[in-house]
């Protein structure tokens, strides 16, 4: 971002939707006391919105999906874009879905679909980016030789594919892994979290393998790396670049005028008054 513009990072480990939608009538009320007015709102709740559903192992969608729960955070989600479309009319609002490294782990991503449709908000999917290459590696790699990779290898090219491990950029209280000669999170390693799934994470590669680091995962294989943040920063981008040369190209054809957005009817789920009132969503 260029240095005019201020980017304000509300983000607060394990917060869901309905954590922002408590605060979000005191953030606001901070923001009109600054006199600012957002040019873009990141949405970022897609892991948090599914915490603590992983036990919904179930190929069912409606017990995937519909987990207990389910209502409270769709509503404060819509809560929250609504308020938000109102209060800042010209602001962006964008929705950006991540997922983490373990491929049992749902995300929150189908309770925003909704929101987003009917409010017209688009959604940026990091995971629709980057794992669809992510589980193509885990397919190149054997479970025999517990997920690792013959040495000097990377399978895919980067940032996919198995990277060397940079362990001096892990902070020291994260960096105990065993066995001794593993610096960093592999393969093996989410593919033993995951259930019903299993690989001896502390054992060494058999010979002549290596280790399978894929460069997009922070240590905890909850969150991107550095590398994983730089990718989602690009997709953001791109995707206002994109919107910036549509509206563009919009004005200069005058078969293709634009036209004044209106805001959908309030209502998704939520009546009217609900959305409006503030505080505490209550059932």
């Amino acid at each position: 971002f260029s240095p005019e513009h201020k980017v304000i990072n509300l983000g607060a480990h394990g917060a869901d939707m309905c954590a922002l939608e408590k605060r979000l009538n005191l953030i606001m009320l901070d923001l009109e006391r600054q006199s600012i007015t957002p040019d873009l709102v990141l949405l970022e709740f897609a892991v948090n919105d599914y915490e603590g559903q992983d036990d919904l192992v179930k190929v069912d969608s409606k017990t995937d999906v519909f987990f207990e729960g389910f209502q409270e955070i769709a509503l404060c989600g819509e809560v929250v874009v609504h308020k938000l479309l109102h209060t800042f009319p010209r602001t962006a609002v964008v929705f950006l879905e991540f997922r983490t490294a373990i491929a049992a782990r749902k995300t929150g991503t189908f309770l925003h679909m909704g929101i987003a449709q009917h409010y017209e908000v688009p959604m940026v999917s990091y995971a629709e980016g980057m794992f669809p290459e992510f589980f193509r590696l885990i397919s190149l790699l054997n479970a025999s030789d517990r997920y690792t990779v013959p040495e000097g290898k990377t399978l895919l090219p980067f940032p996919y594919g198995c990277q060397p491990c940079k362990p001096a950029a892990i902070e020291k209280f994260y960096n105990h892994f065993r066995p001794a000669d593993k610096k960093c999170r592999t393969v093996c390693d989410f593919i033993d979290y995951a259930p019903d799934t299993h690989c001896d994470m502390f054992k060494s590669p058999p010979p002549g393998r290596a280790y399978c680091h894929p460069s997009i995962f922070a240590v905890d294989g909850v969150h991107p790396s550095f590398t994983g943040h730089r990718i989602a920063v690009d997709f953001l981008f791109d995707v206002l670049a994109r919107s910036v040369r549509d509206e563009c190209f919009q004005n200069d054809t005058p078969q293709r005028q634009p036209q004044k957005h209106v805001l959908p009817t309030s209502g998704w789920l939520a009546h009217p008054s609900l959305l409006a009132a503030p505080g505490e969503v209550i059932f």
